[in-house]
């Protein structure tokens, strides 16, 4: 819909990124019939051609080696969105920065947070309360329930089996609620 649109997405971890998060991604562009090109020298998805313009989705984890870099990653050109994924893992101050990085002229922008249920002292309690959304933020919950096309077949029933709806654990592991 929007060609020549740039987006980042990403877990902290380079290695859970390349592992988990873009085979993800390259199974659901197939899935829509969508053919994207790996771009090694920009750690880039290239879609084909539209309108003279090339869209991009980078992919690359944010931490780095040394604390003196540690926002290099983040603090690059700017794209129009930007999905996060499991972040409960990315630490407050480098999630803050993913704002910056939404800056790309001409597109809509969108900041997509996508975590495990964190605890109630987590940044993204904060940040998404249950109480109400915030102006500009909705938080979407899901179960385990919801997700269980993509799980194998005895896990959900293994999962109720190891945490019953007393425990503490199915809060967070099962119900998608955000745990002690």
């Amino acid at each position: 819909k929007y060609p020549g649109i740039w987006w980042l997405i990403n877990r902290y971890s380079g290695t859970e990124t390349d592992n988990q998060l873009r085979p993800v991604f390259v199974k659901v562009c197939r899935m829509l019939g969508t053919d994207v090109q790996w771009n090694g020298d920009e750690s880039c998805y290239e879609f084909p051609e539209k309108d003279g313009q090339v869209s991009k989705v980078f992919a690359y984890g944010l931490k780095t080696q040394s604390k003196d870099q540690r926002f290099a990653k983040v603090r690059g050109s700017g794209v129009a969105g930007v999905w996060n994924d499991q972040s409960e893992e990315t630490p407050e101050d480098i999630a803050g920065e993913l704002r910056a990085l939404i800056r790309q002229p001409g597109y809509p922008h969108q900041l997509i947070f996508s975590p495990n249920p964190p605890n109630e002292e987590h940044f993204l309690a904060d940040e998404f309360p249950d109480h109400g959304d915030l102006p500009g933020r909705k938080l979407y919950r899901l179960s385990l329930y919801d997700n269980q096309h993509n799980l194998p077949a005895d896990t959900i029933q293994r999962l109720e089996t190891q945490y019953p709806k007393t425990p503490a654990k199915n809060k967070s592991l099962i119900m998608g609620l955000r745990g002690p």
